[in-house]
């Protein structure tokens, strides 16, 4: 039971999946480099950083962002001495702000495949350096004078964080499969497949 701390208000329903390699695997296939695209810790990497401070292996996270629920999962794919361990964590806020959090709670996964395949096809989909202006774009040109513009209402974006060696990347996207059937943008299509490499990974 965690009570009285103060996370980014954004954040809803996480699942936090942790995984761990053995120390031959993780030779094998190093975790990339990258740099931060963020500035200020918050939302799903404050919340994990905070319960694993002090640990020095990397971590990669994917999470729903969902502004009504008071209840959050965050799936979290950690590495630990040369192992990869795979959680779910469910958050459950005092209300819809999410500042101040009741409970925090995890349950071990099942890792389905290798996550050297996932860190190989975040790499092929240009995670590492993907744009995230280019993520949310809602409007598309018809003609030289009509552009079309979609609107979804009560939704929720989907999350993915990368975090090594002092270095944050965090990219979201508001529905992107949905929103992708009616704008198509090739950046998002990308996110998209980064999304079901993860989800692949585990077994819930």
């Amino acid at each position: 039971m965690l009570l009285g701390r103060s996370y980014h208000p954004c954040l809803l329903s996480v699942t936090v999946v942790c995984i761990f390699l053995s120390a031959s695997t993780y030779a094998q296939s190093p975790f990339p480099e990258f740099e931060s695209n963020v500035k200020d810790i918050e939302g799903e990497i404050a919340l994990v950083t905070t319960e694993l401070q002090g640990d020095t292996g990397a971590i990669l996270i994917y999470s729903p962002r969902c502004y009504w629920p008071t209840k959050q999962t965050i799936t979290v794919i950690r590495q630990r001495k040369g192992e990869w361990r795979a959680e779910k964590w469910t958050a459950q806020y005092r209300d819809r702000s999410k500042k101040e959090l009741r409970s925090l709670s995890r349950k071990r996964l099942k890792i389905d495949q290798p996550v050297d395949h996932l860190l190989s096809e975040l790499t092929a989909q240009g995670f590492w350096t993907m744009d995230q202006d280019s993520l949310n774009i809602h409007e598309k040109q018809l003609n030289d004078t009509t552009m079309s513009m979609t609107s979804i209402s009560d939704g929720c974006s989907w999350a993915i964080a990368a975090i090594h060696r002092n270095e944050y990347r965090l990219l979201y996207a508001y529905e992107p499969e949905l929103l992708q059937t009616f704008v198509f943008i090739p950046a998002r299509e990308r996110f998209i497949s980064c999304l079901g490499a993860m989800r692949k990974t585990l077994l819930n």
